[in-house]
């Protein structure tokens, strides 16, 4: 299988609810860094913003009231426990998405 391997000059983007956990829309391979691969979100984080609003209106309705939405970066570095840092760069709550972005 071929992945995407994330670097300084050239990260991905995972996003995650905090309550379903990892989002995978199949649109790009999977990252791989440290001991395993995760879900590639997005390559750039005005696509992760866009792609991650967009999921959100998608969802419309399931959305648990009380879950977060987050956007992290992976940027190739690995935790000492060998597995992937992600630093988190966007996050918001379901009540806060649904008063911005759901039309009711």
């Amino acid at each position: 299988m071929d992945y995407v391997i994330p670097t300084k000059k050239s990260p991905t983007f995972v996003a995650e609810n905090d309550y379903y956990g990892f989002i995978d829309t199949g649109c790009y391979k999977p990252s791989y860094c440290g001991m395993g691969t995760t879900y590639t979100f997005a390559l750039n984080y005005e696509e992760g913003i866009k792609r991650l609003h967009q999921y959100i209106k998608d969802c419309g309705e399931e959305i648990y009231s009380t879950s977060n939405f987050n956007l992290y970066i992976m940027d190739g570095t690995v935790k000492s426990n060998g597995d992937s840092k992600l630093t988190k760069v966007y996050s918001i709550s379901a009540k806060k998405a649904k008063q911005l972005l759901l039309p009711y």
